[in-house]
């Protein structure tokens, strides 16, 4: 740069024409650096730290999602992955979380440190801000940044009084969640297997003293069900609407399996397997069932739920 200023007097009073020109061209080309910094500051600020350092993982639960009384089926076309090489590679997947097998409530997770509100905002549902149209950029590779468009926007509109009422649990043993949680944890962390992946997404360097982690909204905290048969959280209800229904009660019921979803040719039954063993097969985490309403579900909704879970089944990829 000395010798380019000296040869072309970039810094004299008395510039000629091609001087003139350089100044010019060394002024462009800084705007655009100081610009592409600042708008990959404002990504990096923006993405989640599951998004912006990606850690390859793979597990699976089992979700019902019931928004005004109409279960939505995640075995329909519109949330499906196509099933190719990248579903079932070892390696980081193009999406963070994906349904297949064309197989209703079975979710992949193939990113670490994924969270709920990062899985519904793939799917259209965007309850933690960040970029529109997007889950984040990743900073894995640099200096290239990609983006991290979401699946589409395929679940149904929320009706604007709805309130979050989240469940885990089985046909024999449920409780009542706080929905706050399953929005902002690691889905792992949110169903007790914290130690399922040990690999961590935080990000390293200048980039993460400078600029903080992005997370989901934070809504109203919310007292916490202690584990065992205890009182349970209070729902939370969608942003801008406030909780003043009564607390309600843990549930431990016995139920007989109901009707389930027919699997896919791409799929196979676990055959002589125990539950046990397909659910180590699937690394199955738990289940989760999520009514987006006005008002409580009663006992029977939930349980109804709950004894209608797919059978874990033998996929396309092995699980």
């Amino acid at each position: 740069m000395e010798a380019l200023s000296k040869k072309f007097n970039l810094f004299g009073k008395h510039p000629d024409r091609t001087t003139l020109i350089l100044r010019w061209v060394v002024a462009v080309v800084l705007v655009g650096l100081a610009v592409a910094a600042v708008l990959a500051g404002i990504a990096h600020a923006m993405s989640p730290a599951a998004i912006r350092a990606p850690k390859s993982t793979h597990y699976h639960f089992r979700m019902q999602l019931i928004n005004d009384g109409q279960p939505v089926n995640f075995g329909d076309k519109a949330f499906q992955t196509p099933l190719n090489h990248d579903v079932c590679s070892a390696k980081l997947t193009k999406e963070p979380v994906h349904f297949h097998d064309r197989v209703d409530q079975f979710v992949h997770v193939h990113w670490d440190h994924v969270t709920g509100a990062l899985l519904l905002k793939n799917y259209g549902w965007n309850l933690s801000g960040g970029l529109p149209g997007s889950l984040g950029y990743r900073f894995d590779k640099l200096p290239g940044v990609t983006n991290v468009p979401v699946h589409g926007k395929v679940l149904p509109q929320a009706p604007q009084d709805a309130r979050y009422y989240i469940y885990t649990g089985d046909d024999s043993s449920y409780r009542e969640r706080d929905w706050n949680k399953f929005l902002n944890e690691d889905l792992n962390v949110f169903f007790g297997h914290p130690k399922v992946t040990a690999s961590s997404a935080s990000s390293t360097g200048l980039w993460s003293w400078l600029v903080p982690a992005a997370s989901a909204t934070s809504f109203p905290e919310e007292t916490q069900a202690p584990p065992g048969p205890a009182k349970s959280t209070q729902p939370t209800p969608a942003p801008g609407k406030s909780s003043n229904s009564p607390t309600p009660r843990p549930h431990n019921h016995s139920g007989t399996q109901g009707q389930t979803p027919s699997p896919s040719p791409a799929s196979q039954a676990g055959g002589g397997q125990s539950q046990e063993e397909l659910a180590k097969i699937n690394r199955l985490v738990g289940n989760v069932v999520i009514f987006v309403q006005k008002d409580r579900p009663s006992d029977q909704a939930v349980k109804k739920r709950f004894t209608n879970l797919v059978p874990m089944l033998l996929s396309a990829c092995g699980g």
